[in-house]
């Protein structure tokens, strides 16, 4: 497969609500380009990360 074939399958995993399916392309995109790995981190860092609040402080 070409380099961001499974950056991009995770792209639609995570958009379908499978968010085990896409963290698992994202690690075998990286497995497969070592040199995406920082920008596969970055991702991952994004996608494991709690939603921030919708509501603002104060309110």
């Amino acid at each position: 497969m070409p380099p961001s074939y499974h950056a991009y399958l995770c792209t639609l995993y995570f958009q379908l609500g499978k968010t085990d399916q896409a963290l698992e392309q994202f690690k075998t995109e990286k497995a497969l380009f070592p040199e995406s790995a920082v920008y596969m981190d970055r991702l991952l860092a994004r996608l494991t990360q709690p939603a921030p609040s919708a509501t603002k402080p104060g309110t």
